[in-house]
């Protein structure tokens, strides 16, 4: 390795122990830059340097700051009382989380449901199921479904089209009566909010960061580059295609495998360089969570 990658891969890694030192990431073995750094072959390892470089994780507690900035500008809690739900429009509200495909307590709806409990003090009682949800709805009380990010919307409109035991569903009642439904989570995409705005257009979503294409590792080149390193772009391509075939993936994430360009690029091609301490998104790249050959180290991992 040149000199001067090798002065690049150390700072990146320092930079990353500071973080964690400071606080603001997780320590190991939540977080593990430089044993995944070790994953590559010093040729490579520049590239992956690169990527971990841009890489974005949210600690628990980011993720309850988070939250309570987006309480505060979607459900307008007075700024300077984060922890007192006194908002009119909250007296009564209901929250229910995003549900995944064969919904469990490891869901990310779940695991932010508590943060915001946690976050902003809400009684318990005031969180509920998918049924109860749906049925106060309909008495026109406002439900609000909680997630961390929604990178395509599918999760949400899955949840949206889900039946309660009566057979109805958020989707179906939705076609004759106006439901108060808004919908909070820390990041979407353009995509989840156009798909969202689409299938649902009566929910309000409000997320606390939009992220675009400026938030995957494709803008690199837009970034400031770093300044140790020439034609960081072709590097981190040809490490992902040398990389990413060799990928493994645990029972519940098998679908990465339907589709070639998610195994490389994340789920349908998101391309996202960040994580939660929770969780990982799944549009996240895959050579960062996912398993791989006996031996590897995956620098986060999804729940």
């Amino acid at each position: 390795m040149l000199a001067a990658h090798q002065a690049y891969v150390d700072a990146v890694l320092a930079k990353c122990e500071a973080l964690m030192s400071a606080g603001l990431w997780a320590p190991e073995p939540a977080v593990r830059p430089r044993k995944w750094l070790a994953n590559f072959p010093e040729d490579d390892r520049t590239a992956a340097a690169i990527l971990l470089d841009s890489f974005v994780y949210f600690s628990e507690r980011s993720t309850r700051r988070l939250l309570v900035g987006a309480f505060e500008a979607a459900l307008r809690i007075p700024l300077g009382r984060p922890r007192a739900l006194v908002a009119p429009s909250l007296e009564r509200a209901l929250f229910t989380p995003v549900l995944g495909e064969n919904p469990n307590p490891t869901d990310s709806g779940y695991q932010i449901s508590r943060a915001v409990r946690q976050a902003l003090s809400v009684d318990e009682n005031r969180f509920v199921d998918l049924t109860e949800a749906l049925a106060s709805a309909q008495r026109g009380e406002l439900v609000v479904f909680l997630d961390d990010v929604t990178m395509s919307g599918d999760q949400f409109m899955r949840t949206w089209d889900r039946s309660t035991p009566s057979g109805a569903s958020f989707q179906s009642v939705s076609q004759t009566k106006a439901l108060p439904v808004a919908y909070i989570c820390i990041c979407a995409t353009d995509a989840a909010m156009l798909r969202i705005q689409t299938g649902a257009p009566g929910v309000r979503v409000y997320p606390t960061h939009l992220l675009d294409a400026s938030q995957t590792y494709r803008a690199i080149p837009s970034r400031q580059p770093p300044p140790l390193v020439q034609n960081a772009m072709p590097m981190v391509e040809a490490l992902l295609d040398k990389f990413s075939a060799g990928l493994q993936f645990r029972p519940d994430d098998q679908y990465m495998l339907n589709d070639a360009t998610w195994q490389r690029d994340g789920y349908k091609g998101r391309a996202l360089l960040l994580a939660f301490e929770h969780s990982v998104p799944d549009g996240t790249l895959p050579i960062l969570w996912a398993d791989g050959p006996p031996g590897w180290t995956p620098l986060v991992r999804r729940a």
